[in-house]
């Protein structure tokens, strides 16, 4: 929620509604198509009495429809009903909001229902009469000028262009950041979005198409707009294109869904342009202690057409076995089937089933991770309909045969063991 206060614009997430709410009522709809909309951008604050935000949603999108012509009864009544509850209030007491403070907003809110019950006044509202003009290609290559700050290295800042602010003349280019157009689309028909690969680490020159689709790290950054303006303020520079072939980017990138939030709040995909003054210093560069996060060793591997070596692919069925220090009981057992592509790896393991078992422990987990050469790195996730489990990950050493591989197990709440696998029918 962020920070608070009396008034109906006080809180951090009423400012930020504020913005989706103008950014949604500029498409072409009826005013329970953009309600609608906006709900899908919050479903919580929308959907659940309980979202510290509930009330203020609703309180917020019936007073900036009121102000902009927009008939909604469906808006306008769920705020009604707030304020004559006392939904609202009830709320922000909850929250810690002293008496005299409750008093004001209370006045507040009784002038918004004074505002709220008043006929609608129909108003002209400016509409987008056709698409957004899609302005970058997928594939598209393209390069920017950074400034190195501390551990990062930060593009231009779009918004600030041409304002005489100290930390906007601070801002001097030394290097040169890089992005890929991974995906791009048009929300509802109408706003244009893009979701872009950005290079790792920023180069000391101005880099060529050469330079660029040599193996480096990758990262798949967050989705969101872009406009004219930016475009040109960011200083972009296309430089050439790649064929990516749709199938690959979604094994290294699965579950990637239709960016809404960044979309309908028009979040400039310059965000994601920051990157790292080197190129990372481990072969697991894109992992965590529990996720695997989005990220690439060279454009080849999503490039359509391009040949991917098989040389010590981890693919296939496997079998194995898993131990817990200072456990008397004996290792279980567990089958897994992998692909591995390009050293990305991803699959399914299922356990067998022992006498210590305790009702319902689940036995079937994903994993996915790295393999880099000899060693490989596994997160292994329970599949729980119900509950949560730790991730658990498995670091590991691959034989020269590539028939085995051993390691250690471990769980950030410190338990930790030793595992090993082998090719089925080996």
């Amino acid at each position: 929620m962020g920070a608070w206060g009396i008034g109906l614009y006080s809180s951090d997430f009423a400012m930020d509604l504020r913005g989706c709410v103008n950014a949604v009522v500029r498409l072409p709809f009826n005013p329970d198509r953009l309600l609608e909309i906006i709900c899908q951008s919050e479903p919580s604050s929308a959907n659940d009495a309980t979202d510290p935000d509930h009330t203020v949603f609703w309180l917020v999108v019936a007073d900036l429809f009121a102000k902009k012509g927009i008939d909604c009864p469906k808006a306008r009544d769920r705020a009604l009903a707030i304020i004559a509850d006392r939904a609202d209030l009830a709320t922000m007491a909850f929250l810690g909001m002293d008496e005299r403070s409750l008093s004001k907003r209370s006045a507040m809110l009784e002038n918004l229902r004074a505002d709220l019950t008043k006929p609608v006044t129909d108003k002209p509202r400016a509409v987008l009469k056709a698409p957004q003009k899609l302005l970058l290609e997928v594939g598209e290559i393209l390069t920017y000028p950074v400034c190195q700050k501390s551990q990062s290295c930060e593009p231009i800042n779009p918004y600030a262009v041409g304002k005489e602010w100290a930390w906007v003349k601070a801002w001097k280019r030394d290097g040169w950041g890089a992005l890929v157009v991974a995906e791009r689309g048009l929300l509802f028909d109408f706003l244009a979005w893009y979701r872009p690969l950005v290079a790792y680490a920023a180069l000391q020159t101005e880099p060529t198409l050469a330079e660029l689709v040599v193996p480096r790290a990758w990262r798949l950054r967050q989705a969101g707009t872009m406009t004219a303006r930016h475009y040109t303020n960011l200083q972009l520079k296309s430089v050439g294109r790649i064929d990516i072939d749709r199938t690959r980017l979604d094994y290294f990138f699965p579950d990637q869904r239709v960016p809404f939030g960044p979309v309908v709040g028009d979040i400039s995909i310059c965000g994601s342009f920051t990157c790292h003054p080197q190129e990372p210093d481990t072969e697991f560069w894109d992992m965590t202690g529990e996720t695997i996060e989005p990220g690439l060793r060279g454009l080849a591997d999503i490039g359509a057409g391009a040949e991917i070596s098989d040389n010590g692919s981890l693919s296939g069925p496997w079998r194995g076995e898993y131990s817990e220090d200072n456990d008397a009981n004996p290792p279980r057992s567990f089958t897994a089937s992998l692909k591995d592509v390009a050293g990305l790896v991803r699959g399914k393991i299922d356990e067998m089933a022992t006498e210590t078992d305790k009702p319902g422990r689940p036995l079937e987990a994903i994993v996915d991770g790295r393999r880099a050469q000899r060693a490989v790195r596994l997160i292994k996730r329970y599949v729980n309909t119900t509950k949560r489990y730790i991730p658990i990950l498995y670091d590991g050493e691959i034989s020269e045969s590539g028939i085995r591989i051993e390691g250690r197990w471990s769980m950030r709440t410190g338990r930790a063991g030793r595992f090993v696998m082998s090719r089925a029918g080996t």
